[in-house]
C-alpha cells in the first residue's frame, strides 16, 4: 500500500469522532484513514501472534484515539460494500504486547449486510471466503488466491453468493474451522462452492485454524488442502432423506427472470421446444411451492423409443426441483414411506416397465393428483391406515401411459436429436451453478408463499377440465409475474 502524506484529522485527535461527524462522507473519510494506514514493525504483537509476513496487515501509524482509546498501532481493516470500493465500516485490532486483542469497530452504513475485508486485487480464477481476518492473512499469505472475510460471520453465505454472482467464472472456496462447519456447509451447498477445513480427511492432521496449519505444515499444505477442496455432498443425507439447499441470502428475484434463466438452463442441455422448455421451467419452480397447490400435476417425458433425452432431462429435473427423489421399478410400501415423512419430488423413470402392469402403483400416481383427496387406505396388520400420496411428480417413459395417467399429466413428447443439433453434455455441466439457481428458486418460493396461496388465475378455456385442472399450478406462478407471463402459459395450451 502506498501512503499518502494528507490526512484531515490532526495527530491526537479523536479519529472515531472525526470518522463520524458525517455519515454521508464516511466512506472517504474511511478511505483516506485506510489509505495512510502503513505497514507494522516486524515484531508488532500482530505479526508476532500469527507468523505474518510483510504487506498482509496495515496499521494507523499516527498518535489518535476513538472514543478515548489509543489506536496508535492499531491494525486497520476496512469492509468493502460488495464489490465496489466503498468502505462501509472501519475495525480498529488493538493488540498488546502479549498478543491479546480487543476490537473497536467505526460503521457508515447500519443497515447494510454482507460487507467484506479483502486480501488482494480481484481476480477470476479462485476467491476463497473465511470466517476470521486472522485466517484469511494466512490463506492469502499461503496461497495464490485473493480472500474474502466478512465483516459479520453471520454473513458467510451472503458474501459467498455476492461473490459467485458478480464473478460468475470464478471459484469460490468456502474456508472454515470446524465449530463452523454447518454454516458452512450451508453456505458452500448454497452456491455450490467447495468447502475447506484445517483438517485431512485422513486424520493425519487437525487444527483449530488455518493459522495454526500453515505454522505447523507450511504454505505447500494450505495450498494442496484448498485446491483439493470439494463441494459438500448435497444429494441425500445418511438416511436417504432429501437435503434441502438454503435459500439465496440476497434479494427475492423476480418471477420473470426467474423462469427465463430456468427455460435457458433447461435448453441447454436438451433439445426441448421453446414452448416445452418453458413449461418444465415453469413446473421446476412449481415443484418448491406444490404443497400449496390444488393439484399436482404429473411432468410427463414420454418418448416414442430410447435415446431420446429423458434421462438427461431427469438430470437437469434432480439439480432444480425440490426435493428430489429418482427412483425406477417403485414399490408401493416405499412409495407411502418417503411421501409420508419427506413429500418429496418423485423423478420416476422407465416408468414404461411396470405402469401397464402394477395397478396399486398406477392407484398412487393417480389419487395424489388432486391434494385434498391425495391419500389412499390401506389395512396394515389387521387395521385400516391412510397414507397421503400428494407431491410432485414427474414419469419418464417410452410409450404412453394409461389414459388415466395421462390425463393427469401434462406431456411433454420428447424426440431424438437431429444431426445438426448440438446440446452440452450434462455431466460436463458446472453444479455450483445449478445450487446458485436453484438457491434462487428457494429464495423465491418461501418470499412468495403468501401471494400464491392468494392466487385465483383465469382457468384455461378448454373442454377436458382435467387439462385445466393440470395448469392451475402454472398459472397460479405465472399471475404473480404479470399479464405477459399468463399469457405465455395460455398460448402453451394451443400448441
Amino acid at each position: 500500500m502506498n501512503a499518502i502524506a494528507f490526512h484531515p484529522a490532526a495527530d491526537g485527535a479523536d479519529v472515531g469522532e472525526w470518522l463520524m461527524r458525517d455519515t454521508a462522507a464516511f466512506s472517504e473519510r474511511a478511505n483516506t484513514i485506510w489509505q495512510n494506514s502503513s505497514a507494522p514493525e516486524g515484531d508488532h504483537p500482530y505479526r508476532r501472534k500469527y507468523g505474518l509476513g510483510e504487506d498482509l496487515v496495515w496499521v494507523y501509524g499516527k498518535p489518535g484515539f476513538v472514543n478515548g482509546e489509543d489506536i496508535q498501532n492499531a491494525v486497520v481493516v476496512p469492509y468493502f460494500k460488495g464489490s465496489t470500493n466503498e468502505i462501509i465500516s472501519l475495525r480498529f485490532i488493538v493488540t498488546n504486547e502479549d498478543g491479546d486483542e480487543r476490537d473497536i469497530w467505526l460503521r457508515g452504513d447500519s443497515e447494510y449486510v454482507g460487507a467484506y475485508a479483502r486480501f488482494g486485487a480481484c481476480k477470476t480464477d479462485t476467491v476463497l471466503v473465511t470466517w476470521s481476518f486472522s485466517d484469511g492473512a494466512s490463506l492469502f499469505a499461503a496461497t495464490p488466491y485473493c480472500v474474502a472475510v466478512p465483516e459479520n460471520p453471520a454473513c458467510v453465505g451472503i458474501v459467498a453468493a455476492t461473490l459467485a454472482s458478480a464473478h460468475r467464472t470464478t471459484r469460490v472456496v468456502v474456508c472454515s474451522d470446524e465449530v463452523s462447519r454447518t454454516a458452512a456447509e450451508v453456505a458452500a451447498r448454497m452456491i455450490g462452492a467447495p468447502l475447506v477445513t484445517p483438517s485431512a480427511d485422513n486424520g493425519s492432521y487437525r487444527y483449530e485454524s488455518f493459522v495454526h496449519l500453515h505454522q505447523q505444515m507450511g504454505a505447500d499444505a494450505l495450498c494442496v488442502l484448498v485446491d483439493s477442496a470439494d463441494v459438500p455432498k448435497s444429494n441425500v443425507s445418511t438416511d436417504g432423506a432429501p437435503t434441502d439447499i438454503a435459500p439465496w441470502p440476497l434479494e427475492s428475484p423476480d418471477i420473470n427472470e426467474l423462469v427465463a434463466t430456468v427455460k435457458q438452463t433447461v435448453r441447454r442441455f436438451s433439445v426441448l421446444t421453446d414452448v416445452q422448455s418453458f413449461v418444465v421451467a415453469l413446473w421446476i419452480i412449481v415443484s418448491h411451492v406444490m404443497d400449496l397447490m390444488p393439484f399436482s400435476p404429473i411432468l410427463g417425458l414420454y418418448s416414442p423409443t430410447k435415446g431420446c433425452g429423458k434421462t438427461t432431462v431427469l438430470g437437469v429435473l434432480r439439480l432444480l426441483v425440490y426435493r428430489p427423489i429418482v427412483a425406477a421399478n417403485l414399490t408401493p410400501a416405499y412409495l407411502y414411506h418417503i411421501i409420508a415423512r419427506w413429500m418429496p419430488t418423485m423423478l420416476i423413470d422407465e416408468g414404461d416397465t411396470f405402469v401397464h402392469k402394477n395397478s396399486d402403483l398406477t392407484g398412487i400416481i393417480n389419487s395424489g393428483h388432486t391434494r385434498i383427496s391425495g391419500f389412499v387406505g390401506k389395512m396394515n396388520n389387521g387395521q385400516p391406515k391412510t397414507h397421503p400420496v400428494f407431491c410432485g411428480k414427474v414419469l419418464a417413459m417410452i410409450g404412453r401411459p394409461p389414459a388415466t395417467i395421462y390425463h393427469r399429466s401434462i406431456p411433454i413428447h420428447l424426440r431424438r436429436k437431429l444431426s445438426n443439433e448440438t446440446v452440452e453434455p450434462l455431466y460436463y455441466a458446472n453444479e455450483a451453478e445449478f445450487a446458485q439457481l436453484k438457491s434462487k428458486i428457494v429464495r423465491w418460493a418461501i418470499d412468495n408463499r403468501s401471494a400464491i396461496e392468494k392466487a385465483r388465475p383465469p382457468r384455461l378455456r378448454v373442454a377436458d377440465s382435467r387439462m385445466a385442472d393440470n395448469f392451475v399450478p402454472l398459472l397460479s406462478v405465472a399471475s404473480l409475474g404479470g399479464e405477459e407471463l399468463l399469457d405465455r402459459v395460455l398460448i402453451c395450451t394451443e400448441t
